[in-house]
């Protein structure tokens, strides 16, 4: 993804509590890139890092950096 303009959703907002499992909060913007699978099937994951507000989505260039654990 070095280079290539991404566009990341963010359905876990920074101060956001997951869904399901009330404890557990996100301290930063969580996501996926749209159109990237990753190995379980699903939208890449990604973490928003360098913004501290609550964003709904994303476009970045340059360094973005992602892997399928």
């Amino acid at each position: 993804m070095l280079g290539k303009l991404v566009k990341v959703t963010v359905d876990r907002p920074l101060g956001s509590y997951h869904p399901k499992h009330k404890d557990m909060y996100y301290p930063i913007n969580y996501g996926y890139i749209e159109g990237i699978i990753a190995g379980d099937g699903e939208e890449q994951d990604a973490y928003i890092i360098g913004i501290d507000e609550p964003i709904k989505r994303v476009y970045r260039k340059g360094n973005c950096h992602y892997s399928s654990l």
